[in-house]
């Protein structure tokens, strides 16, 4: 397995090219900002953080229909009834510059299911944090709707994690783990218009009206992660499982299914046509709570 080490300052991180374009890990003065690789399991939900592309999260029903074509797609992931995520989680990526502070990433889709595409990523270590770059050009012959994100994976461990990451709405999870119902504002409980202790529970939701701007901190740990996206991520999912040491914020273009609902937060790219998006994450080393 390659292994792409990054440093700049008190940041080290790790980019696993061969593993989905993954990150590996993210640390500040050794202390871990995400979850880390083990350095053994060839799986990417063990990594740091990967991309999502061409779609984010599931998509029901074979596939989606845009315009007059029904676009089938298949299941892509073990004990997933919809595919989930995309292709590039699952692909390899080549690496086409790399130096000191910063590496991109290539990867190429151009068989099956309608989606043919050439995609890059950049991860760069700069002002106190780690930038990351997704962007997607369009090589099919018919225009479709394109979807991006990235999927970090946080550590829950030491004491209590808070959360600050506004949002308008909430979708509620329904069967197959897709949107049931929206709630704006969102209620008690699921308000994190100001910083908040992490639900003890299940949660696998997605959030509407997102500005762009999170705040996770461990303040046993005395670390406080800012996450800064840029506008096209306008979503973000929250999944905070039981009984495990790790948590998910993922910064997205869409909800889950938004191909079969009113394609919200998607892009429709012609043929040749590109669309990028891009979010930072900067590390604190004192957590304001």
């Amino acid at each position: 397995m390659e292994v792409v080490a990054l440093s700049s300052g008190p940041l080290s991180a790790e980019v696993l090219p061969g593993l989905g374009g993954s990150l590996g890990s993210l640390a500040w003065r050794g202390e871990p900002v995400l979850r880390g690789w083990d350095g053994r399991t060839r799986d990417p939900n063990a990594t740091a953080m990967y991309p999502l592309v061409p779609w984010s999260n599931r998509i029901s029903g074979g596939g989606f229909r845009h315009g007059d074509r029904f676009h089938a797609l298949a299941a892509n992931r073990g004990g997933e009834p919809f595919p989930i995520h995309g292709h590039g989680w699952l692909a390899p990526w080549a690496v086409i510059e790399r130096g000191r502070e910063a590496v991109r990433l290539a990867h190429e889709h151009r068989v099956g299911d309608g989606f043919r595409y050439r995609a890059t990523l950049d991860y760069a270590l700069r002002e106190g944090g780690l930038e990351v770059t997704l962007a997607v050009t369009h090589e099919g012959s018919v225009p479709l709707p394109y979807g991006l994100g990235l999927h970090p994976w946080l550590p829950r461990d030491r004491g209590p994690v808070l959360l600050e990451a506004p949002a308008s709405a909430v979708w509620l999870e329904g069967p197959g783990h897709l949107p049931a119902a929206r709630l704006a504002p969102p209620p008690e409980g699921w308000d994190f218009g100001a910083a908040r202790a992490l639900p003890s529970g299940w949660t696998n939701n997605a959030f509407e009206g997102w500005a762009g701007h999170a705040r996770a901190g461990w303040p046993r740990r005395g670390l406080e992660l800012v996450i800064e996206a840029d506008a096209g991520l306008g979503c973000y999912m929250l999944h905070t499982p039981v009984g495990e040491d790790f948590w998910c914020f993922e910064p997205v273009t869409h909800v889950p299914d938004a191909h079969n609902r009113d394609q919200a937060g998607l892009r429709v790219l012609a043929p040749g046509e590109s669309w990028g998006v891009a979010a930072r994450f900067r590390v604190r080393g004192r957590c304001s709570g």
